[in-house]
């Protein structure tokens, strides 16, 4: 051990450490502190390689039950297996004190890089929420809710940030039961990113998770937690109680999709969050902001499409002086047949111009109808009173349905003919989920009806994955509908039959459910 620090009160900790980790591990500097462990940089002088040593703090290293518990967690965690999850490459235990091992890091935390970086770019902001989202799903497949998501705890690696997470699963060595904040004084989890339930000494499932990581995308966006700052107390009834700021408010570039899906993890209760990682990761990975048309799509918008008949009428003019020249003998003969086959040729470049952005011949002279803006919609403070939690995730399937609309507008006749059903289905999905949200919604107040807790229970967990169900089913049917083609119509047709099947059922006036036909 190189950092010998006689009139340290943890010194003596730290021979009782490297005593014990003799001799499998060479003991070296300590490299930090946390709310219950601490971190020394070591050699592994079996493997000979750096790793890190983590160990349970002195006054807790004494506690028996808490050394079992931090035992059990970390070889639970030792379990896991996934590119964003720092290894656990062994687990020990001798003379009182328990550590486990693993890699060293050589990078910074999320929490170093946002104090450098108070505006991160927003493609990384995704980057990194997908890629923890990944390592937690991950996780809780094997049974293990990580119960501390915060940027202390997510690591990024080496120039290209590689993201890796840890800590899984100590904040529950350290919890007694699943109830109260604090063990002799050590804090279990976060208060600020800590969710509702678990400040409330509930029960806890993988969707805390979920929240936690809400509040890490809040303040990367943001640049600021979504509740603010002060005493534990405080920050927790906030947590309960309040609804967070816009994103669009704060940081106005920011896409409206990603304040959505931020949203959609702060909702209070869990069966209005993402009902899982592998979701939340699908929904930042394949969310994107629609592309804007391009100026020769007339398909895209409405009107004339100019320069296409002005590069139509060049052809005419070009033809119609090729023919004058023929006849009257002012050209070589054979040279008038070239620039016939020339103007063939620049007419079949036209068709698959037409062609590729979704136009026809027909639109070219007519025009269409034009279609209104797909970039998900932020919610105005109506649609926020009417559909609360759940505005954003509306405003999403009402531009889902709007894109829907648009691109089947734009495919030939005879490709729109085989999905004609297609149409219908989308409409009803879309008020399928604005329906499920503004019940959700009216549940939420004081229109709770003769339902007693359970009951409310019940038709909370009913309701929201009807909305759920609802939103991704739109969601699919559009980005099958953006892959279309002729040959893909059929299987279009499938699609629309297998996203819609269970879902289209919608509440009747006295609360029953009734299956749409």
């Amino acid at each position: 051990m190189t950092d010998a620090r006689g009139t340290d009160p943890g010194f003596d900790f730290e021979r009782r450490l490297a005593a014990a980790l003799t001799p499998a591990y060479e003991l070296r500097e300590l490299l930090g502190r946390g709310g219950f462990g601490e971190v020394y940089a070591a050699w592994d002088t079996t493997l000979k390689r750096e790793v890190a040593i983590k160990t349970l703090r002195p006054e807790l290293a004494s506690q028996e039950d808490i050394v079992r518990r931090f035992r059990r967690e970390a070889e639970a965690a030792a379990r896991l297996r996934h590119q964003c999850i720092l290894p656990v490459y062994a687990v020990g235990e001798r003379d009182g004190l328990v550590w486990f091992s693993m890699p060293r890091v050589h990078g910074e935390s999320l929490r170093d890089w946002l104090r450098r970086e108070p505006e991160p770019p927003i493609g990384e902001v995704r980057r990194i929420l997908a890629d923890v989202a990944g390592a937690l799903q991950t996780a809780h497949e094997a049974g293990v809710v990580h119960r501390d998501v915060k940027p202390d705890n997510i690591l990024l690696e080496g120039d290209d940030r590689r993201v890796l997470v840890t800590d899984f699963g100590i904040a529950k060595a350290l919890d007694a039961g699943d109830t109260g904040l604090t063990v002799t004084g050590i804090a279990i989890g976060s208060p600020d990113y800590m969710s509702p339930e678990q400040a409330a000494g509930e029960p806890l499932d993988h969707r805390a998770d979920v929240y936690s990581l809400g509040v890490v995308g809040f303040e990367m966006v943001a640049g600021q937690l979504p509740f603010g700052s002060g005493t534990v107390a405080t920050v927790l009834l906030r947590h309960a109680t309040e609804s967070p700021p816009s994103l669009l408010d704060i940081r106005p570039s920011c896409p409206a999709h990603l304040a959505a899906i931020v949203s959609r993890c702060l909702a209070k209760e869990p069966p209005a969050r993402w009902p899982s990682m592998a979701l939340l990761r699908e929904a930042l990975v394949n969310a994107r902001p629609e592309r804007a048309p391009r100026p020769d799509a007339a398909a895209a918008g409405g009107g004339t499409n100019w320069s296409v008949l002005v590069r139509m009428t060049a052809y005419a003019v070009v033809g119609i002086a090729a023919a004058v020249a023929e006849i009257n003998g002012w050209l070589p003969r054979g040279v008038t047949p070239l620039i016939a086959g020339g103007i063939g040729l620049a007419l079949v470049l036209e068709v698959g111009r037409l062609r590729v952005q979704g136009g026809s011949w027909r639109r070219v002279f007519r025009g269409s109808t034009p279609q209104p803006a797909t970039r998900a919609s932020v919610p105005t403070p109506a649609a926020t009173a009417r559909y609360g939690a759940w505005a954003s995730v509306v405003a999403r399937a009402l531009a889902d349905r709007v894109a829907v609309r648009g691109m089947v507008a734009r495919l030939p006749a005879a490709e729109r003919r085989g999905i004609q059903d297609l149409l219908p289905a989308v409409d009803r999905l879309a008020a399928e989920v604005a329906a499920a949200a503004e019940q959700l919604t009216s549940l939420d107040g004081d229109n709770g009806g003769s339902l007693d807790r359970d009951g409310r229970a019940a038709r909370r967990r009913d309701l929201s994955a009807r909305l759920d169900q609802a939103a991704r089913a739109i969601g699919a049917l559009r980005r099958a509908v953006r892959g279309a083609d002729a040959e893909g119509v059929e299987r279009l047709r499938a699609d629309v039959g297998r996203l819609t099947s269970g879902v289209l059922v919608h509440a009747a006036p006295d609360g029953d459910q009734r299956r749409d036909g």
